[in-house]
Protein backbone atom coordinates (compact mmCIF):
# COMPACT_ATOMS: atom_id res chain seq x y z
CA UNK A 1 0.00 0.00 0.00
CA UNK A 2 1.26 3.35 -0.90
CA UNK A 3 2.06 6.37 1.13
CA UNK A 4 -0.96 8.34 -0.11
CA UNK A 5 -3.44 5.36 0.16
CA UNK A 6 -2.27 5.02 3.71
CA UNK A 7 -3.16 8.16 4.64
CA UNK A 8 -6.28 8.41 3.05
CA UNK A 9 -7.35 5.49 4.68
CA UNK A 10 -6.27 6.42 7.95
CA UNK A 11 -8.21 9.92 7.53
CA UNK A 12 -11.34 7.99 6.01
CA UNK A 13 -11.49 5.75 9.42
CA UNK A 14 -11.12 8.59 11.89
CA UNK A 15 -13.89 10.31 10.17
CA UNK A 16 -15.84 7.66 10.48
CA UNK A 17 -15.10 6.99 14.28
CA UNK A 18 -16.00 10.56 15.52
CA UNK A 19 -19.48 10.55 16.39
CA UNK A 20 -21.78 13.72 15.21
CA UNK A 21 -24.18 14.00 18.41
CA UNK A 22 -24.63 17.51 17.81
CA UNK A 23 -28.56 16.97 16.29
CA UNK A 24 -29.73 14.51 19.31
CA UNK A 25 -28.27 16.90 21.80
CA UNK A 26 -30.49 19.49 20.23
CA UNK A 27 -33.31 17.20 19.63
CA UNK A 28 -33.39 16.08 23.10
CA UNK A 29 -33.35 19.55 24.75
CA UNK A 30 -36.27 20.70 22.55
CA UNK A 31 -39.59 21.39 24.78
CA UNK A 32 -37.17 20.69 28.04
CA UNK A 33 -37.65 24.04 29.88
CA UNK A 34 -35.86 25.79 32.58
CA UNK A 35 -36.41 28.03 35.19
CA UNK A 36 -34.62 31.11 36.02
CA UNK A 37 -36.11 34.18 38.50
CA UNK A 38 -39.37 32.54 38.04
CA UNK A 39 -39.51 33.11 33.76
CA UNK A 40 -39.20 29.90 31.51
CA UNK A 41 -37.01 30.39 28.83
CA UNK A 42 -36.94 27.72 25.78
CA UNK A 43 -33.82 26.19 24.28
CA UNK A 44 -33.54 26.57 21.08
CA UNK A 45 -30.66 26.13 18.15
CA UNK A 46 -28.85 28.95 17.07
CA UNK A 47 -28.37 29.83 14.19
CA UNK A 48 -25.79 28.13 11.89
CA UNK A 49 -22.59 30.20 10.64
CA UNK A 50 -21.53 29.95 7.09
CA UNK A 51 -17.28 28.40 7.60
CA UNK A 52 -14.84 29.62 5.66
CA UNK A 53 -14.34 27.28 2.75
CA UNK A 54 -10.38 28.24 3.55
CA UNK A 55 -10.28 27.18 7.13
CA UNK A 56 -11.88 24.10 6.42
CA UNK A 57 -9.33 23.37 4.40
CA UNK A 58 -6.45 24.36 6.41
CA UNK A 59 -7.93 22.58 9.40
CA UNK A 60 -8.28 19.26 7.14
CA UNK A 61 -4.92 19.59 5.86
CA UNK A 62 -3.43 19.77 9.18
CA UNK A 63 -5.15 16.54 10.51
CA UNK A 64 -3.97 15.22 6.94
CA UNK A 65 -0.55 16.08 8.42
CA UNK A 66 -0.87 14.85 11.71
CA UNK A 67 -2.16 11.28 10.96
CA UNK A 68 0.54 10.52 8.21
CA UNK A 69 2.67 12.26 10.74
CA UNK A 70 1.93 9.33 13.43
CA UNK A 71 1.62 7.49 10.49
CA UNK A 72 4.93 7.64 9.36
CA UNK A 73 7.15 7.42 12.37
CA UNK A 74 5.29 4.68 13.52
CA UNK A 75 6.51 2.75 10.01
CA UNK A 76 9.71 3.92 10.27
CA UNK A 77 9.76 2.71 13.67
CA UNK A 78 8.72 -0.73 12.96
CA UNK A 79 10.65 -0.73 9.82
CA UNK A 80 14.16 0.53 10.82
CA UNK A 81 14.23 -0.33 14.45
CA UNK A 82 16.46 -3.28 15.70
CA UNK A 83 14.76 -6.05 16.98
CA UNK A 84 16.94 -8.80 17.31
CA UNK A 85 20.64 -9.65 17.04
CA UNK A 86 21.63 -12.51 15.09
CA UNK A 87 25.76 -14.15 15.01
CA UNK A 88 26.53 -16.80 13.32
CA UNK A 89 29.73 -18.22 14.66
CA UNK A 90 32.07 -21.12 12.82
CA UNK A 91 35.49 -19.64 12.65
CA UNK A 92 33.89 -16.60 10.50
CA UNK A 93 31.51 -14.81 12.50
CA UNK A 94 28.72 -12.13 11.46
CA UNK A 95 26.34 -10.33 12.86
CA UNK A 96 23.04 -9.74 11.74
CA UNK A 97 20.56 -6.58 12.60
CA UNK A 98 17.25 -7.29 12.15
CA UNK A 99 13.54 -5.37 12.59
CA UNK A 100 10.70 -6.94 14.16
CA UNK A 101 9.36 -8.08 10.30
CA UNK A 102 12.67 -10.19 10.55
CA UNK A 103 14.36 -8.23 7.66
CA UNK A 104 17.92 -7.33 7.85
CA UNK A 105 18.83 -4.06 8.68
CA UNK A 106 22.70 -4.63 8.36
CA UNK A 107 25.58 -7.18 8.31
CA UNK A 108 28.44 -7.14 9.39
CA UNK A 109 31.73 -9.45 9.31
CA UNK A 110 33.58 -9.61 12.94
CA UNK A 111 36.68 -11.14 11.52
CA UNK A 112 39.41 -11.92 8.34
CA UNK A 113 37.12 -15.49 7.54
CA UNK A 114 33.53 -13.50 8.02
CA UNK A 115 34.91 -10.72 5.07
CA UNK A 116 35.82 -13.53 2.53
CA UNK A 117 31.72 -15.04 3.74
CA UNK A 118 30.21 -11.91 2.99
CA UNK A 119 32.46 -11.14 -0.32
CA UNK A 120 30.34 -8.24 -1.88
CA UNK A 121 26.71 -9.15 -0.50
CA UNK A 122 24.56 -6.89 0.47
CA UNK A 123 22.36 -8.50 2.79
CA UNK A 124 20.33 -4.98 3.70
CA UNK A 125 16.52 -5.30 3.22
CA UNK A 126 16.60 -9.17 2.73
CA UNK A 127 14.14 -11.21 4.52
CA UNK A 128 16.32 -13.32 7.48
CA UNK A 129 15.81 -16.88 5.97
CA UNK A 130 16.87 -15.57 2.77
CA UNK A 131 20.56 -14.27 4.50
CA UNK A 132 20.67 -17.15 6.52
CA UNK A 133 20.83 -19.50 3.52
CA UNK A 134 23.04 -16.99 1.31
CA UNK A 135 25.05 -16.93 4.77
CA UNK A 136 25.40 -20.85 5.61
CA UNK A 137 25.98 -21.32 1.53
CA UNK A 138 29.15 -19.40 1.42
CA UNK A 139 29.99 -20.92 4.36
CA UNK A 140 30.12 -24.15 2.90
CA UNK A 141 31.17 -23.31 -0.50
CA UNK A 142 34.41 -21.87 0.90
CA UNK A 143 35.38 -24.63 3.09
CA UNK A 144 34.62 -23.34 6.81
CA UNK A 145 31.78 -26.31 7.26
CA UNK A 146 31.71 -29.50 5.84
CA UNK A 147 32.31 -33.34 7.31
CA UNK A 148 35.87 -32.33 9.42
CA UNK A 149 34.35 -29.28 11.01
CA UNK A 150 30.21 -30.04 10.76
CA UNK A 151 29.87 -27.04 13.57
CA UNK A 152 27.96 -23.98 14.14
CA UNK A 153 26.72 -21.94 16.99
CA UNK A 154 23.77 -19.54 16.36
CA UNK A 155 23.18 -16.43 18.71
CA UNK A 156 19.98 -14.73 19.09
CA UNK A 157 19.42 -11.75 21.20
CA UNK A 158 16.24 -9.86 21.93
CA UNK A 159 14.80 -7.93 25.14
CA UNK A 160 11.53 -10.12 24.52
CA UNK A 161 13.42 -13.46 25.81
CA UNK A 162 10.22 -15.70 24.61
CA UNK A 163 10.47 -14.26 21.05
CA UNK A 164 14.27 -14.64 21.18
CA UNK A 165 14.11 -18.46 22.13
CA UNK A 166 11.28 -18.58 19.43
CA UNK A 167 13.86 -16.99 16.52
CA UNK A 168 16.30 -19.63 18.36
CA UNK A 169 14.56 -22.61 17.74
CA UNK A 170 13.74 -21.49 13.86
CA UNK A 171 16.93 -20.28 12.95
CA UNK A 172 18.59 -23.88 14.53
CA UNK A 173 15.58 -25.84 12.61
CA UNK A 174 16.11 -24.25 9.54
CA UNK A 175 20.27 -24.49 9.56
CA UNK A 176 19.71 -28.09 10.16
CA UNK A 177 17.79 -28.33 7.25
CA UNK A 178 20.20 -26.26 4.92
CA UNK A 179 22.92 -28.73 6.25
CA UNK A 180 21.19 -31.87 5.31
CA UNK A 181 20.44 -30.38 2.06
CA UNK A 182 24.43 -30.34 1.51
CA UNK A 183 24.38 -33.69 2.84
CA UNK A 184 26.98 -32.44 5.68
CA UNK A 185 25.96 -34.01 9.30
CA UNK A 186 25.93 -30.72 11.03
CA UNK A 187 26.47 -30.03 15.10
CA UNK A 188 24.59 -26.88 15.58
CA UNK A 189 24.93 -24.92 19.15
CA UNK A 190 22.21 -22.27 19.46
CA UNK A 191 21.75 -20.03 22.98
CA UNK A 192 19.70 -16.70 23.56
CA UNK A 193 21.93 -14.06 25.10
CA UNK A 194 22.38 -10.29 26.64
CA UNK A 195 25.35 -8.72 26.39
CA UNK A 196 26.37 -7.82 29.66
CA UNK A 197 29.54 -5.69 30.39
CA UNK A 198 32.10 -8.35 31.10
CA UNK A 199 30.52 -10.48 27.82
CA UNK A 200 30.90 -6.77 25.87
CA UNK A 201 34.64 -6.23 27.05
CA UNK A 202 35.43 -10.12 26.59
CA UNK A 203 34.43 -10.34 22.79
CA UNK A 204 36.17 -6.66 22.39
CA UNK A 205 39.58 -7.88 24.07
CA UNK A 206 39.46 -10.90 22.03
CA UNK A 207 38.13 -9.95 18.81
CA UNK A 208 35.54 -12.09 18.82
CA UNK A 209 31.50 -12.09 19.02
CA UNK A 210 29.60 -11.90 21.69
CA UNK A 211 27.79 -14.72 21.39
CA UNK A 212 31.20 -16.79 21.41
CA UNK A 213 32.78 -15.23 24.76
CA UNK A 214 29.80 -16.16 26.40
CA UNK A 215 29.93 -19.66 24.91
CA UNK A 216 34.08 -19.70 25.90
CA UNK A 217 32.97 -17.91 29.22
CA UNK A 218 30.44 -20.91 29.99
CA UNK A 219 33.73 -23.37 29.41
CA UNK A 220 36.29 -21.72 31.55
CA UNK A 221 33.77 -22.07 34.53
CA UNK A 222 33.20 -25.75 34.07
CA UNK A 223 36.39 -26.46 33.94
CA UNK A 224 39.36 -23.84 35.62
CA UNK A 225 42.10 -26.23 33.64
CA UNK A 226 40.38 -24.66 30.68
CA UNK A 227 41.96 -20.61 29.60
CA UNK A 228 40.18 -18.47 27.89
CA UNK A 229 42.47 -16.71 25.76
CA UNK A 230 43.43 -20.29 24.59
CA UNK A 231 39.98 -21.31 23.87
CA UNK A 232 39.09 -17.60 22.19
CA UNK A 233 41.40 -18.59 18.97
CA UNK A 234 39.32 -22.13 18.70
CA UNK A 235 36.65 -22.42 15.72
CA UNK A 236 33.33 -23.54 17.51
CA UNK A 237 33.90 -26.96 16.40
CA UNK A 238 36.80 -27.07 18.17
CA UNK A 239 34.99 -26.00 21.74
CA UNK A 240 31.94 -28.25 20.62
CA UNK A 241 34.56 -31.39 21.15
CA UNK A 242 36.12 -30.04 24.26
CA UNK A 243 33.07 -29.70 25.77
CA UNK A 244 32.04 -33.38 25.21
CA UNK A 245 35.45 -34.65 25.38
CA UNK A 246 35.63 -33.49 29.05
CA UNK A 247 31.66 -33.50 29.70
CA UNK A 248 30.62 -30.50 30.05
CA UNK A 249 27.05 -29.84 30.08
CA UNK A 250 26.37 -26.20 28.56
CA UNK A 251 23.70 -24.21 30.53
CA UNK A 252 20.90 -22.62 27.86
CA UNK A 253 22.90 -24.03 25.32
CA UNK A 254 20.43 -25.98 23.04
CA UNK A 255 22.54 -28.75 20.76
CA UNK A 256 22.03 -31.37 18.03
CA UNK A 257 24.16 -33.46 16.04
CA UNK A 258 27.71 -34.51 17.14
CA UNK A 259 30.97 -32.24 16.38
CA UNK A 260 33.04 -34.44 14.24
CA UNK A 261 36.54 -35.36 14.98
CA UNK A 262 37.41 -36.66 11.58
CA UNK A 263 40.52 -33.48 11.41
CA UNK A 264 42.02 -35.22 14.30
CA UNK A 265 43.83 -38.37 15.09
CA UNK A 266 41.35 -39.27 17.71
CA UNK A 267 41.78 -40.82 21.24
CA UNK A 268 43.77 -44.62 20.38
CA UNK A 269 45.82 -43.08 18.23
CA UNK A 270 47.13 -40.50 20.53
CA UNK A 271 47.10 -43.54 23.26
CA UNK A 272 49.16 -45.35 20.90
CA UNK A 273 51.40 -43.09 20.47
CA UNK A 274 52.41 -42.37 24.31
CA UNK A 275 52.48 -46.11 24.84
CA UNK A 276 54.61 -46.58 21.97
CA UNK A 277 57.55 -43.46 23.09
CA UNK A 278 56.72 -44.82 26.74
CA UNK A 279 57.28 -48.46 26.38
CA UNK A 280 53.47 -49.39 27.87
CA UNK A 281 51.31 -51.94 26.76
CA UNK A 282 47.37 -52.03 28.23
CA UNK A 283 48.30 -54.89 30.43
CA UNK A 284 51.53 -52.71 32.22
CA UNK A 285 49.57 -49.23 32.12
CA UNK A 286 47.42 -48.27 34.68
CA UNK A 287 45.46 -45.19 35.86
CA UNK A 288 44.45 -43.71 32.09
CA UNK A 289 43.47 -40.64 31.49
CA UNK A 290 42.60 -39.48 27.53
CA UNK A 291 40.98 -36.11 26.69
CA UNK A 292 41.53 -32.88 24.58
CA UNK A 293 43.42 -29.63 25.77
CA UNK A 294 44.00 -26.79 24.01
CA UNK A 295 47.11 -24.88 24.46
CA UNK A 296 47.45 -21.46 22.77
CA UNK A 297 44.98 -22.33 20.16
CA UNK A 298 46.54 -25.87 19.20
CA UNK A 299 44.59 -28.92 20.07
CA UNK A 300 46.40 -31.50 21.82
CA UNK A 301 45.58 -34.77 23.40
CA UNK A 302 46.81 -35.22 27.03
CA UNK A 303 47.17 -39.02 27.90
CA UNK A 304 48.10 -39.81 31.60
CA UNK A 305 48.91 -43.06 32.90
CA UNK A 306 50.98 -44.95 36.00
CA UNK A 307 53.87 -47.65 34.71
CA UNK A 308 56.39 -49.19 36.74
CA UNK A 309 55.54 -46.57 40.04
CA UNK A 310 56.00 -43.74 37.51
CA UNK A 311 53.62 -41.08 36.34
CA UNK A 312 54.07 -40.71 32.49
CA UNK A 313 52.20 -37.05 30.95
CA UNK A 314 52.13 -37.09 27.33
CA UNK A 315 50.73 -33.91 25.13
CA UNK A 316 50.04 -35.53 21.61
CA UNK A 317 49.06 -33.12 18.71
CA UNK A 318 45.88 -34.12 17.62
CA UNK A 319 46.05 -33.15 14.04
CA UNK A 320 49.91 -34.43 13.23
CA UNK A 321 50.39 -37.00 16.23
CA UNK A 322 53.63 -35.14 17.01
CA UNK A 323 54.52 -35.53 20.69
CA UNK A 324 54.58 -32.14 21.51
CA UNK A 325 55.85 -32.55 25.68
CA UNK A 326 56.04 -35.29 27.82
CA UNK A 327 57.06 -35.49 31.66
CA UNK A 328 57.99 -38.66 33.56
CA UNK A 329 57.80 -38.44 37.36
CA UNK A 330 59.00 -41.18 39.65
CA UNK A 331 57.36 -40.58 42.69
CA UNK A 332 55.51 -43.59 44.41
CA UNK A 333 51.37 -43.10 43.45
CA UNK A 334 49.56 -42.96 46.98
CA UNK A 335 46.98 -45.87 47.59
CA UNK A 336 43.97 -45.55 45.33
CA UNK A 337 40.35 -46.26 47.18
CA UNK A 338 38.43 -45.56 44.68
CA UNK A 339 37.67 -45.59 40.80
CA UNK A 340 41.46 -46.42 38.59
CA UNK A 341 41.24 -43.31 36.70
CA UNK A 342 42.76 -39.96 37.66
CA UNK A 343 41.19 -36.87 37.16
CA UNK A 344 42.62 -34.80 33.61
CA UNK A 345 45.77 -32.57 33.68
CA UNK A 346 48.10 -31.25 31.20
CA UNK A 347 51.60 -31.54 31.72
CA UNK A 348 54.92 -29.34 32.13
CA UNK A 349 54.50 -25.95 32.00
CA UNK A 350 52.56 -24.04 29.30
CA UNK A 351 51.63 -20.55 27.86
CA UNK A 352 48.04 -21.04 28.52
CA UNK A 353 45.69 -23.60 30.61
CA UNK A 354 46.58 -25.38 33.84
CA UNK A 355 49.06 -27.92 33.46
CA UNK A 356 50.73 -30.33 35.78
CA UNK A 357 51.03 -33.49 37.78
CA UNK A 358 48.54 -35.19 40.16
CA UNK A 359 48.61 -38.27 42.41
CA UNK A 360 46.44 -41.35 41.12
CA UNK A 361 42.96 -41.22 41.96
CA UNK A 362 42.03 -41.51 45.90
CA UNK A 363 38.65 -40.66 47.61
CA UNK A 364 41.60 -38.76 50.69
CA UNK A 365 43.11 -36.38 48.02
CA UNK A 366 41.77 -33.49 46.63
CA UNK A 367 41.81 -33.00 43.15
CA UNK A 368 43.85 -30.63 40.51
CA UNK A 369 40.73 -28.44 39.53
CA UNK A 370 40.16 -28.35 44.09
CA UNK A 371 43.37 -27.48 44.34
CA UNK A 372 43.88 -24.74 41.91
CA UNK A 373 40.42 -23.39 42.91
CA UNK A 374 41.35 -23.35 46.60
CA UNK A 375 44.43 -21.13 46.18
CA UNK A 376 42.45 -18.88 43.57
CA UNK A 377 39.97 -18.14 46.09
CA UNK A 378 42.62 -17.38 48.58
CA UNK A 379 44.20 -14.77 46.44
CA UNK A 380 40.51 -13.44 45.41
CA UNK A 381 41.20 -14.30 41.43
CA UNK A 382 38.61 -15.61 39.59
CA UNK A 383 39.26 -18.25 37.05
CA UNK A 384 38.60 -16.98 34.04
CA UNK A 385 40.94 -14.14 34.66
CA UNK A 386 43.79 -16.23 35.57
CA UNK A 387 46.31 -17.79 32.89
CA UNK A 388 49.51 -19.55 33.13
CA UNK A 389 48.06 -21.96 35.18
CA UNK A 390 50.40 -25.05 36.21
CA UNK A 391 49.72 -27.75 39.29
CA UNK A 392 52.42 -29.99 40.51
CA UNK A 393 51.63 -33.02 43.16
CA UNK A 394 54.17 -33.47 45.79
CA UNK A 395 55.39 -34.72 48.94
CA UNK A 396 57.24 -32.75 51.21
CA UNK A 397 58.59 -34.45 54.34
CA UNK A 398 55.98 -37.10 53.94
CA UNK A 399 53.13 -34.65 53.48
CA UNK A 400 51.43 -34.38 50.03
CA UNK A 401 50.69 -31.25 48.37
CA UNK A 402 49.72 -29.50 45.41
CA UNK A 403 52.25 -26.71 43.55
CA UNK A 404 49.78 -24.30 42.27
CA UNK A 405 51.11 -21.26 40.22
CA UNK A 406 49.27 -18.91 38.33
CA UNK A 407 49.39 -15.30 37.12
CA UNK A 408 46.68 -12.80 37.18
CA UNK A 409 46.86 -9.08 35.93
CA UNK A 410 51.07 -9.19 35.71
CA UNK A 411 50.81 -10.59 39.46
CA UNK A 412 52.50 -14.15 39.50
CA UNK A 413 51.36 -16.36 42.28
CA UNK A 414 52.69 -19.52 44.16
CA UNK A 415 50.99 -21.77 46.37
CA UNK A 416 51.19 -25.04 48.20
CA UNK A 417 47.68 -26.50 49.00
CA UNK A 418 47.43 -30.05 51.64
CA UNK A 419 46.51 -32.14 49.15
CA UNK A 420 44.20 -33.64 51.89
CA UNK A 421 42.91 -30.65 53.73
CA UNK A 422 42.93 -27.87 50.64
CA UNK A 423 45.14 -25.95 53.44
CA UNK A 424 46.93 -23.34 52.13
CA UNK A 425 50.91 -24.40 53.48
CA UNK A 426 52.44 -21.12 51.90
CA UNK A 427 51.90 -19.02 49.13
CA UNK A 428 53.72 -15.80 47.73
CA UNK A 429 53.19 -13.40 45.14
CA UNK A 430 55.43 -11.22 42.93
CA UNK A 431 54.06 -8.20 40.75
CA UNK A 432 55.24 -7.84 37.17
CA UNK A 433 53.11 -5.05 36.07
CA UNK A 434 55.47 -2.15 37.41
CA UNK A 435 59.13 -2.18 39.19
CA UNK A 436 59.45 -0.75 42.33
CA UNK A 437 59.74 2.76 41.80
CA UNK A 438 58.78 3.40 38.40
CA UNK A 439 55.92 5.62 37.38
CA UNK A 440 53.56 5.90 34.49
CA UNK A 441 55.13 7.50 31.28
CA UNK A 442 53.27 10.42 29.75
CA UNK A 443 55.83 9.67 26.34
CA UNK A 444 54.54 5.91 26.12
CA UNK A 445 53.32 5.83 22.33
CA UNK A 446 50.24 2.91 22.91
CA UNK A 447 48.40 0.54 21.88
CA UNK A 448 46.85 1.52 19.02
CA UNK A 449 50.44 2.86 17.65
CA UNK A 450 51.90 -0.47 18.81
CA UNK A 451 49.63 -2.11 16.38
CA UNK A 452 50.18 0.38 13.92
CA UNK A 453 53.77 -0.06 13.41
CA UNK A 454 53.02 -4.20 13.84
CA UNK A 455 50.88 -4.33 10.96
CA UNK A 456 52.99 -1.42 8.62
CA UNK A 457 56.30 -3.88 9.62
CA UNK A 458 54.36 -6.55 8.28
CA UNK A 459 53.03 -4.98 5.40
CA UNK A 460 49.41 -5.04 6.07
CA UNK A 461 46.38 -2.65 5.89
CA UNK A 462 42.85 -2.76 7.21
CA UNK A 463 41.30 -4.40 10.09
CA UNK A 464 43.76 -7.22 11.06
CA UNK A 465 42.47 -9.01 14.24
CA UNK A 466 45.09 -9.51 16.92
CA UNK A 467 45.19 -12.55 19.06
CA UNK A 468 47.47 -11.29 21.83
CA UNK A 469 47.89 -7.75 23.11
CA UNK A 470 50.10 -7.43 26.14
CA UNK A 471 51.52 -4.69 28.39
CA UNK A 472 54.58 -5.47 31.00
CA UNK A 473 57.62 -4.94 32.29
CA UNK A 474 60.49 -6.85 31.15
CA UNK A 475 63.96 -6.03 33.31
CA UNK A 476 62.12 -2.58 33.81
CA UNK A 477 61.31 -1.48 30.30
CA UNK A 478 57.70 -1.09 29.28
CA UNK A 479 56.80 -3.47 26.41
CA UNK A 480 54.21 -4.27 24.03
CA UNK A 481 53.80 -8.24 23.38
CA UNK A 482 51.58 -8.78 19.90
CA UNK A 483 49.86 -11.10 18.32
CA UNK A 484 48.74 -11.49 14.80
CA UNK A 485 47.27 -13.81 11.85
CA UNK A 486 46.92 -12.42 8.15
CA UNK A 487 47.03 -14.20 5.14
CA UNK A 488 48.08 -17.50 6.67
CA UNK A 489 51.20 -16.01 8.39
CA UNK A 490 51.94 -15.96 12.36
CA UNK A 491 53.47 -12.63 13.64
CA UNK A 492 54.90 -12.19 17.02
CA UNK A 493 56.50 -9.02 18.20
CA UNK A 494 57.84 -6.55 20.84
CA UNK A 495 57.88 -3.27 21.50
CA UNK A 496 59.29 -0.99 23.03
CA UNK A 497 56.61 1.29 24.76
CA UNK A 498 57.83 4.23 24.77
CA UNK A 499 60.26 4.51 21.58
CA UNK A 500 58.36 1.90 19.57
CA UNK A 501 61.35 0.35 18.64
CA UNK A 502 60.96 -3.68 17.94
CA UNK A 503 62.77 -5.28 20.38
CA UNK A 504 61.67 -8.97 18.66
CA UNK A 505 60.35 -10.03 15.18
CA UNK A 506 58.75 -13.53 14.25
CA UNK A 507 56.93 -14.57 11.66
CA UNK A 508 56.23 -18.22 10.27
CA UNK A 509 53.48 -19.34 7.86
CA UNK A 510 50.52 -21.22 10.02
CA UNK A 511 50.80 -24.54 8.26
Amino acid sequence: MKKREIEQRLAEEVKAATPDVLENVLAGAKGQKTEKDGNIAEITALPKRPRSPWKALVAAAAAVAVVAGGTLFAYNRISNGVDSIVQLDVNPSVEMKVNSAEKVLSAQALNEDAQKILGDMDLKGASLDVALNALIGSMLRNGYIDDLANSILITVENKDSAKGAQLQEKLSSEVERLLQDSQVNGAVLSQTTAADDELTRLAQEYNISVGKAALVRQLVAADSMLDFASLAKLPINDLNLLASSRQIALDGVSSSGQASSGAYIGEDKAKEIAFGEAGATDATATRVEISLDCDDGRMLYEVDFWLNGSEYEYEIDASTGEVWKWERDDKTPPASTGSTTSPSSGAGSTTSGTTGSQPGNSTDFLSPEEALNAALSHAGVSSQTAYDKNVDFDYDDGVPEYEVEFRNDGVEYEYKIHAETGAVLHWESEDHSRPAGTTADSQEIGVDKAKELALARAGLTGDVPFQKIEREYDDGRLVYQLEFRANGVEYECEIDAMSGAFLDWESERDD
